[in-house]
């Protein structure tokens, strides 16, 4: 399997990260022909929404607002951020990635370049039981928030004897609140799933990417348990 590691190569956290990840899939042994993904960056943005998103405006709350989406029924909150051209162009790397997949017509993983492997991944061995089209593989701990609640709720469903697990993503928090994968650092997608994003931008505009990709939208999310991988616990370069 394809995975596309996103990097913001003169970023030296970002490419420590990303070095890191690859180390960790040689070190595991995984089954994934790594690639860095130059990440789009506030200098490339505006070339990269015209070439990517050239009719889709951001329609997502400033950081500290909130408002009551209409087409969704959903309560946005806007996240925490110094520099909103960080935020939209995180969102960009992912949809330039999501294009990518439609391209070459296969499964893909992206992976932020935080992301780091903690056993064996051979996609293989799952594919048969990964029947939605979008598959965290990501622990939730300093992933995402409640991540206790979500850790507890993946366990409730995890089959016991098996060897592993893939079951929907589980609801964390009250209905009107976007949620989905565990942070959105580690993911298999489907071209059918990148279509469904891509698509659904167009009704609701550009939205932070674990945002867009929330359970009220698409409930074909799902998790592999016992999980992939984790956060190295860099610092953010999308909120900072």
């Amino acid at each position: 399997m394809k995975a596309f590691i996103i990097s913001v190569v003169k970023d030296g956290i970002s490419s420590h990260g990303a070095r890191r990840c690859i180390n960790t899939i040689e070190k595991t042994n995984s089954h994934l022909e790594p690639f860095i993904f130059q990440g789009t960056t506030p200098d490339t943005l505006d070339d990269h929404w015209k070439a990517y998103l050239p009719d889709i405006r951001w329609t997502y709350p400033d950081p500290g607002s909130t408002r009551h989406d209409l087409l969704t029924g959903m309560t946005l909150s806007g996240y925490p951020t110094k520099d909103m051209r960080k935020r939209k162009a995180c969102l960009v790397s992912h949809v330039r990635l999501w294009n990518l997949c439609i391209e070459l017509n296969q499964s893909i993983l992206i992976l932020e370049h935080d992301a780091a492997f903690t056993r064996q991944f051979i996609f293989e061995d799952i594919k048969d039981r990964f029947t939605g089209c979008i598959l965290g593989i990501n622990s939730p701990l300093k992933a995402t928030r409640k991540a206790n609640v979500f850790h507890h709720e993946v366990l409730k469903n995890h089959a016991p004897g098996d060897s592993f697990s893939i079951v929907d993503t589980p609801w964390i928090d009250d209905i009107s609140i976007p949620q989905g994968l565990a942070g959105n650092s580690a993911y298999i997608i489907k071209p059918h799933g990148a279509k469904a994003l891509l698509n659904r931008m167009k009704d609701l505009g550009a939205w932070p990417n674990d945002a867009l990709m929330c359970k009220q939208q698409f409930p074909w999310l799902q998790v592999v348990y016992p999980y992939y991988t984790e956060v190295q616990g860099l610092k953010s370069t999308t909120s900072s």
